[in-house]
């Protein structure tokens, strides 16, 4: 299970700009509207499968490729401290 880290905040910006700040470090991170898209319903308590599922059905593609692509996705934010992983 994945968490948006406590002290992240999601904005978007002009002209499909996305950006994630880190008000503890004063990093930020310009993001794509995929990441946003997965990252903001992460943030408002949507689960793994749930949001596979959507992002399957919005842009017609195999589900196990947008799991694989979403598990990627989160693995990359984990590392950068944007998310947490928890039980």
């Amino acid at each position: 299970m994945y968490r948006v880290r406590q002290g992240l905040r999601l904005r978007r910006g002009p002209s499909e700009t996305f950006w994630a700040f880190d008000l503890e470090s004063g990093e930020h991170y310009e993001v794509n509207g995929t990441a946003f898209t997965v990252l903001e319903a992460l943030e408002s308590g949507a689960e793994f499968e749930t949001i596979v599922l959507g992002l399957a059905d919005e842009f017609g593609t195999d589900v196990n490729t947008v799991r694989a692509d979403v598990a990627e996705l989160l693995e990359t934010c984990a590392s950068e401290g944007l998310v947490t992983k928890g039980a």
